[in-house]
């Protein structure tokens, strides 16, 4: 008897079990982009954005000062969302309307993913905007399957790379 084992890898997470039929049932795009300054980085959320729909959940990654709120000023902007985007670290989301809501989460002050639910924000992750996610890896199992993942890389004081990763089903 030959026994094998399969082993999963979604952004970087290795997943031991899982239901075969669901990942058959996925694909995934990978683009990578390079960014030297704020302007193209905000250029880049703009074109990202073209694509979204209610219920689109964008899953941010990287350092502090990477750009994460800068992409999402990008989004916003496609989105024709009204008010000037900021981080939302200190309240924890931010609510811009426009063609389609646009829900601004930041995770990075919260300690586990219960208080995603005890916070109220799954409701907005779940919900009928696009909702952006920034410290996303905070979120654990809270983050749906089907999402972009967006990974930011300090490159130098002006550079960026960006790492998008879409999942759909």
């Amino acid at each position: 008897m030959v026994k094998i084992e399969l082993l999963l890898v979604l952004g970087g997470v290795v997943y031991k079990e899982f239901d075969i039929l669901e990942i058959c049932c996925r694909f995934i795009i990978m683009q990578t982009f390079i960014s030297h300054s704020e302007e193209e980085t905000i250029k880049i959320g703009e074109t990202l954005a073209k694509k979204f729909k209610k219920g689109t959940v964008i899953a941010l990654y990287g350092e502090f000062g990477a750009g994460k709120t800068v992409l999402v000023r990008g989004m916003a902007k496609t989105l024709k969302c009204s008010g000037t985007v900021k981080s939302p670290s200190f309240v924890f989301m931010l609510k811009y309307d426009g063609k389609i809501p646009l829900y601004h989460i930041d995770l990075y002050r919260v300690k586990n993913p219960d208080d995603i639910k005890a916070l109220g924000l799954i409701d907005f992750i779940q919900g009928d905007g696009v909702c952006v996610i920034e410290w996303a890896e905070k979120a654990g199992k809270e983050l749906p399957v089907v999402r972009i993942n967006i990974k930011i890389e300090v490159l130098d004081d002006n550079a960026r790379k960006l790492e998008i990763e879409e999942v759909y089903p």
